[in-house]
């Protein structure tokens, strides 16, 4: 993908622009969506896991959505603290990621432009969990949103 994933959290899901991020086969054929800023909706075409790996790590993100004309990739920060029993410190210029269960330090990234983004890890999906969404996402807007 050519956008970072940015931590966020008032989203209800993981969201990604891009269908490489999960590797997946198929679309399904149901409408849903995601509704953002000023009641706007973006068509939801697939859920389903994904994993980025660290250096030391893999982080599972799990119900991930693929939004196409979504301009950001996002990662829930709580789901990702509890599904990876990790915790994030976001400091003014950066952010750490550690390992709660080996009480050991991961990867850290910057702060760039009021946005905490994740280096970049290769991501691959897991075809055998892609899920047809269950039902209509809701997203409180980003407040970075009004730059895109």
């Amino acid at each position: 993908s050519d956008f970072p994933w940015l931590f966020y959290s008032s989203a209800s899901n993981h969201i990604t622009n891009d269908l490489a991020n999960l590797t997946l086969s198929k679309e399904f054929g149901e409408d849903e969506h995601l509704f953002i800023v000023d009641s706007k909706s973006l068509s939801i075409l697939n859920i389903t896991n994904t994993t980025l790996i660290t250096p030391t790590k893999f982080l599972t993100l799990n119900d991930v959505l693929h939004v196409p004309n979504t301009t950001q990739n996002l990662v829930l920060i709580s789901q990702l603290c509890q599904t990876n029993r990790v915790s994030i410190q976001f400091l003014p210029w950066n952010f750490q990621i550690k390992d709660l269960r080996m009480r050991k330090m991961l990867p850290q990234g910057n702060n760039e432009d009021n946005l905490y983004k994740l280096p970049y890890f290769h991501l691959f999906g897991q075809i055998n969990h892609a899920i047809k969404p269950p039902y209509t996402k809701i997203v409180a807007p980003p407040p970075w949103s009004s730059r895109f």
